[in-house]
């Protein structure tokens, strides 16, 4: 019976160079190493190997083509945190490279090696959370529309105004964020009420509220303008003096076909920095410098 894939190869133009890009770039383990003569690598955990050898007669011009009979691409399977760590890896490389994610699907990182051979990151694992959060961006998308019907802005914050910047889930969420005017509070809080949702015990009412419906979460941050008009929230543990005036200003973010207003990913970031200020007795959280990294890369990248 057939187990599998034992191994790939591939002709190379160069084979020291063929070296630098898939041992110091790429990261797999050199197992073999016949010098001048091919090099096997491993592929990643996995019992597969890659060999690489120089082609006889090559020359430099000599470049890879998809459209030739044979290979079209090698794809390799990968976790969504080591495929956004390769994305970073290979752009400090200098090599150019394509991530795409599928809203709430798998993500997929597209690159060519020296040789222009094409070359992908698979997302592989399973996302376990799926489930819940096509459940949630109903929810954004019928809070939006509630807001809309009352005249009253919203802005989404935490972790979804975190994916709505980006374009895509990144992880699990336990509930949904969100920014409103203190003035708007009630008119909030009457509609929710009357859209079935239950007031959940938290903060006083004049600084936030938290509610839940068919076992999702919500909660609203109220925000208030100080004396000399700068944004900052009503009350509570995360108070700043100010928040920088682009906090409420940014493009609505979109996944899929929902639109929704969201804070600035700057003030993201910052929102992320200053957790260990506002909890000294807790470490900055795991997940927050998953997000942060995640928030610089998107800031750094071209917007449509």
């Amino acid at each position: 019976m057939v187990s599998g894939f034992h191994h790939v190869t591939l002709s190379v133009t160069d084979l020291p160079r063929a070296r630098a890009f898939y041992e110091g770039v790429l990261g797999f383990e050199v197992d073999q190493d016949f010098p001048g003569y091919k090099l096997r690598v491993r592929v990643g955990e996995s019992r597969a190997r890659l060999i690489l050898c120089p082609l006889p007669g090559a020359v430099d011009a000599d470049r890879f083509s998809e459209y030739r009979v044979g290979l079209d691409h090698l794809s390799f399977g990968a976790s969504l945190a080591d495929i956004d760590r390769m994305a970073d890896t290979l752009a400090a490389a200098g090599v150019r490279a394509d991530l795409s994610h599928d809203p709430l699907g798998t993500a997929v990182l597209c690159f060519r090696d020296p040789d222009n051979i094409a070359l992908e990151f698979f997302e592989e694992t399973p996302r376990p959370y799926t489930g819940r959060a096509v459940r949630q961006l109903d929810l954004i998308e019928d809070t939006v529309a509630m807001a809309q019907r009352l005249g009253v802005p919203i802005w989404l914050r935490g972790g979804w105004a975190m994916d709505f910047f980006l374009g895509y889930v990144t992880r699990d969420h336990v509930n949904v964020d969100w920014h409103a005017w203190i003035e708007d509070a009630p008119a909030i809080t009457a509609a929710l009420h009357a859209g079935g949702y239950q007031r959940l015990a938290g903060p006083p009412a004049d600084q936030q509220l938290a509610v839940a419906k068919d076992g999702l979460e919500m909660s609203f941050a109220w925000l208030v303008r100080t004396p000399n008009g700068k944004v900052t929230m009503a009350g509570g543990q995360h108070v700043v003096e100010a928040w920088p005036d682009e906090v409420l200003d940014w493009p609505p973010g979109r996944i899929r076909p929902v639109r929704c207003p969201i804070i600035s990913p700057h003030v993201q970031v910052e929102c992320k920095q200053m957790w260990p200020t506002w909890m000294p007795d807790s470490a900055q959280r795991e997940k927050d410098a998953a997000d942060l990294a995640l928030l610089r890369r998107g800031l750094r990248s071209p917007r449509p």
